[in-house]
């Protein structure tokens, strides 16, 4: 997905809470968390630590093997096999992590459907996903979260696969009247979303395309139009998609600045 490179923005973080203890992250999570597959799909699972580094020497374990079939080593490969929900484990360590699958027939996932997901942290609450401006083996997405400690940056690859998390604030004293929000560099990250027409390319599905505005809080136009316009501030964008639902082409307008 071609977008265009922008300069780092700030996140200008105003908190007022009563902070609770510190929770760190679990020592070992499956990436994805969720997701859902169609028959005869494969899709990558990694276990990693709290910091998004994958693990070595994991055991794999499936249940509901008629559902999903697995080829396990550090990165495991799942094939769905029939409609149903299975259940993947992870074990390294003295940790352990459980994904959630979910299989569906058809040729299609249907409209809307939750593709992966990340799940959320302990003491943690998800506050903005972002697409990323692509690079070479670089992150898809990155979600912004606001935990206890303080406020952390997961990175993701586009099949949902967490590539790093990284704290960027601090968590802070309950705020004073008068006091005045503080602002805090994105440090090395290029996490500002760009107009949504720089996300969509020539051959993506439909149902991408609704599942990338949902994630950026945009109306889905109705499933039954092949053109889609697609308002969003400072830009509209114009989808066409063909009669296997792809988009062939798509234009942007700059509507203010």
């Amino acid at each position: 997905m071609a977008r265009t490179s922008r300069c780092l923005t700030l996140f200008v973080v105003a908190i007022s809470c009563t902070l609770l203890s510190a929770q760190s992250a679990p020592p070992v999570s499956v990436s994805p968390a969720s997701a859902t597959m169609l028959v005869g799909e494969t899709r990558r699972f990694h276990a990693v630590d709290g910091s998004g580094h994958g693990l070595r020497n994991v055991e794999w374990t499936v249940f509901e093997p008629s559902i999903v079939e697995i080829t396990s080593g550090d990165e495991v490969v799942v094939t769905a096999l029939r409609a149903g929900r299975a259940t993947l484990r992870a074990h390294a360590g003295d940790g352990s992590a459980d994904a959630h699958i979910e299989v569906v027939e058809g040729n299609s996932l249907p409209l809307g459907t939750v593709i992966w997901s990340s799940g959320d942290l302990p003491g943690c609450k998800t506050r903005k996903i972002m697409p990323a401006v692509p690079v070479a083996n670089g992150p898809d997405v990155f979600e912004e979260s606001q935990c206890a400690d303080g406020t952390y940056i997961r990175a993701y690859s586009a099949d949902g696969i967490l590539m790093w998390r990284r704290k960027i604030d601090s968590a802070r004293a309950p705020a004073t009247k008068g006091a005045q929000p503080t602002a805090v560099p994105a440090n090395s990250f290029n996490t500002r979303a760009g107009s949504i027409c720089d996300s969509i390319s020539s051959g993506m599905k439909e149902d991408a395309v609704s599942a990338l505005l949902k994630a950026r809080n945009l109306a889905v136009p109705a499933d039954d139009q092949k053109t889609w316009v697609i308002e969003e501030d400072g830009a509209q964008c114009k989808v066409w998609f063909d009669a296997a639902s792809e988009v062939v082409k798509k234009r942007k307008v700059l509507t203010a600045e």
